[in-house]
């Protein structure tokens, strides 16, 4: 709950702040994008923006979530083909929108395409294989084994008796009721050319010790594979890839059992795109984003698509939204369960042998109302079914208590203003839905007028404005009202001393006195 207080009250500040000015009429149904200068002007802090610079510039790398650490984690990556030049480790913070540069101590070599699981049993990321250099006939890759733990920042090569064969753009996930990573597919060393892997690794992170599992069924040789566990059924679920020679694009889904070492092959026609996939553990669902029709990813090939799989009932379902990223491939994507939202991070398009262009955005997308956000402060549209008709200078505060915005009034039109409204709503952004409260009492109508949330009464105070959104001041008001959300109720508070009318008034709480001297 401290998550989302902390995230709401900022949005209702810079609501407030916005709808002071008649300039903003109908923001309600309008964007605003936030930057390091409006945000100045907003009287922001300066931190609360996050400019690119701050955040890496890297495609094929690999991201995990870290729940115990509520942080998500990524090692290495590139930023040209086929040059893994990258041995830093970042971890990003959801709540505060940051990201840090970890700079531990000892790294494993710069790679790209690894794989990369986070073991919630013992609180570690582990990290195989990947390439390292080269490419054509002289293709290199890793079969090393770390773990990084964030707590203190340390990646430790593991150093196992047997590992899996070198290789890179395979898939890993951590099974956390068999206690296992299982690790499947991938580009072979040596030549771009040589026929793909179709191993199934299983990896104790306890014994630290690599289990060849062979299976009579299992999915066919591929690399850039998607993988992913869905806790509900106690499955791995693998999505995806591309083959060997001459790289057919694999749109197939398959689950395995750890229990029973059993590869099975799902039925329904999904995306048929190259991609990444996680699990929404809070709804149950797999989630893919992505991604490129082929392996050569120029721009006509790619796509911005989420697809959500029930593996319940072998049943894919495409979502379609307004706001999303750009179209891409290669971009990673991660459940973050403290906040029940998957981010998407990076990415790029490839134009050509010489050039591709690469992202360092950080979109988060919410399954439950199917609605994407860009966390680099680009705000959105999100168009609720119901919205308050359009009006300027309607203050919204956050009412914690409930967790709901809360508005009054506001005046009507744009110039030479004669009317305003008077009635009561409330937003909920959790469901994205405005409600007309209608109190059976309400303040006379009003716009420019001052409101502020009392955290310990858990009452909106309101003060003054203007019935019309003109100059005269006879016009101006001077009336304090309490409004709580919780019985729908407003009251005159009819103090015996109080300022004289006015319009645009700023008003806030202060929480350390109950009372001001």
């Amino acid at each position: 709950m401290h998550r989302k207080k902390g995230k709401f009250m900022l949005f209702a500040v810079i609501l407030s702040c916005l709808m002071v000015s008649s300039s903003f009429v109908g923001l309600l149904n309008s964007t605003y994008r936030l930057t390091p200068e409006n945000a100045q002007l907003l009287g922001l802090e300066e931190e609360a923006v996050l400019t690119l610079d701050d955040m890496p510039l890297r495609m094929s790398a690999n991201l995990v979530y870290d729940s115990e650490s509520d942080r998500i984690v990524f090692f290495g990556g590139t930023t040209r083909t086929m040059e893994p030049t990258y041995t830093d480790t970042w971890s990003f913070d959801y709540d505060t929108n940051t990201w840090t540069n970890m700079s531990p101590a000892v790294n494993p070599p710069a790679s790209e395409w690894h794989q990369m699981a986070y073991h919630s049993g013992q609180d570690k990321v582990v990290l195989f294989g990947g390439h390292i250099s080269g490419s054509g006939s002289d293709f290199k890759n890793s079969n090393q084994t770390w773990s990084y733990d964030l707590n203190t920042n340390t990646w430790t090569n593991l150093d196992p008796a047997i590992a899996p064969p070198a290789f890179s753009g395979g898939s890993m996930a951590y099974d956390s009721q068999s206690d296992l990573l299982v690790l499947f597919g991938g580009w072979p060393d040596s030549s771009l050319w040589d026929p793909f892997i179709a191993e199934t690794w299983t990896f104790n992170l306890t014994a630290n010790t690599w289990t060849n599992v062979t299976s009579s069924v299992h999915p066919s040789a591929r690399a850039f594979t998607s993988m992913t566990y869905d806790s509900e059924s106690d499955l791995i679920v693998m999505y995806g890839g591309f083959g060997e020679i001459t790289f057919p694009t694999f749109t197939d889904i398959w689950t395995f059992d750890a229990n029973t070492s059993t590869w099975t092959e799902c039925t329904d026609t999904g995306p048929e795109l190259l991609g990444d996939i996680t699990y929404d553990n809070a709804l149950d669902k797999v989630v893919f984003y992505g991604g490129s029709e082929t392996i050569d990813e120029g721009l006509e090939y790619c796509h911005s698509e989420i697809w959500v799989y029930d593996t319940n009932t072998d049943v894919w379902e495409m979502k379609t939204q307004e706001t999303k990223p750009s179209v891409r491939t290669r971009g990673e994507i991660v459940y973050d369960s403290g906040s029940d939202r998957i981010i998407l991070y990076g990415g790029g398009i490839n134009f050509g042998p010489a050039y591709e262009e690469i992202y360092r955005e950080c979109w988060v997308y919410d399954l439950n109302t199917n609605l994407w956000n860009n966390v680099d402060w680009d705000w959105k549209e999100i168009t609720p079914e119901i919205s308050p008709s359009p009006r300027c200078d309607a203050p919204i505060v956050y009412d914690i208590e409930s967790d709901e915005m809360v508005m009054f009034g506001g005046w009507i039109g744009t110039d030479g203003i004669t009317e305003s409204y008077n009635d009561t709503w409330s937003f909920d952004y959790n469901t994205n839905t405005w409600t007309n409260m209608s109190p059976s009492t309400e303040p006379p109508g009003r716009g420019g007028h001052g409101m502020a949330y009392d955290e310990h009464n858990d009452v909106i105070i309101m003060f003054g404005g203007s019935i019309t959104g003109t100059t005269e001041h006879d016009n101006w008001l001077a009336d304090t009202w309490s409004y709580s959300l919780n019985t729908n109720t407003w009251v005159n508070m009819s103090p015996s001393s109080h300022p004289p009318a006015r319009i645009e008034p700023g008003m806030t709480y202060d929480n350390e006195s109950l009372s001001l001297p």
